[in-house]
This record gives structure tokens, C-alpha cells and sequence, in this order.
């Protein structure tokens, strides 16, 4: 009996799809709703959140003037609209190599073959 060990490594991708919606009283910078949306908390779905204080400090962290008339009485809301999870998975595997039942039937018909011609 053999102490060897064989190891792989498996991994799988697939492409979910999270959906949120974003809703402002305001116009807002592209920048801002890229790095807030995700403010629901958890994401379940037909969760919402006010996410207007975390709007206001990355307006302020970028040199917005939150004081400003295009950002008074600002309210933002985020919401989960939920998740389409892909189901074309795709595999990849690495490791060691793996047992090939075509080439061990290969070279068991070839020891056959010498076996009997050394036999005639």
C-alpha cells in the first residue's frame, strides 16, 4: 500500500449578477454612486438604506462644497434589488496529474502483446 498523497485544486467561476438601485433628490458625480451603492447593510433582497451620510462624506473627501445649493437637503437612498446567480459554471483544476484510464488500458495491451509473443 502506498502512503502517497494526490492533490487538487478546484476552482469555480460563475458570473452573479447584484442589482441596486440608487435614488437621489439631486443630481450626483458618477464617482460617488460607485463607491456607496453597496450601503444596504445586508444584502437581501428588497433591502433599503439612507445612505446620505456616506453620499456627504465622499462629496466632502473629494472637494465638494456640501454646503453648496446643489447639495442642500440632499437625500439618497440605496436598494437590493437582489441576485441572478449565473449558471454556466466553468471548472478549472490543478494539481497533481490525474489517472488516465486510456493510457493504463494502452500500456496493459502492450505488456499483453509482449507477454504472448514471448510465449509463442
Amino acid at each position: 500500500m502506498s502512503d502517497e498523497k494526490y492533490t487538487w485544486t478546484v476552482e469555480e467561476q460563475s458570473i452573479d449578477v447584484r442589482m441596486f438601485t440608487v435614488s437621489s433628490n439631486k443630481k450626483l458625480p458618477e464617482g460617488v454612486i460607485d463607491q456607496t451603492y453597496f450601503g444596504v447593510g445586508e444584502f437581501a433582497e428588497g433591502t433599503s438604506a439612507d445612505i446620505t451620510a456616506d453620499v456627504l462624506e465622499w462629496l466632502k473627501n473629494n472637494g465638494y462644497d456640501v454646503d453648496d445649493a446643489d447639495f442642500k437637503g440632499l437625500k439618497v437612498e440605496t436598494y437590493f434589488g437582489g441576485t441572478e446567480y449565473g449558471d454556466d459554471c466553468q471548472l478549472s483544476i490543478s494539481g497533481d496529474e490525474f489517472f488516465e484510464q486510456g493510457l493504463r488500458d494502452l500500456l496493459d495491451s502492450e505488456t499483453a502483446k509482449r507477454s504472448t509473443s514471448k510465449a509463442d
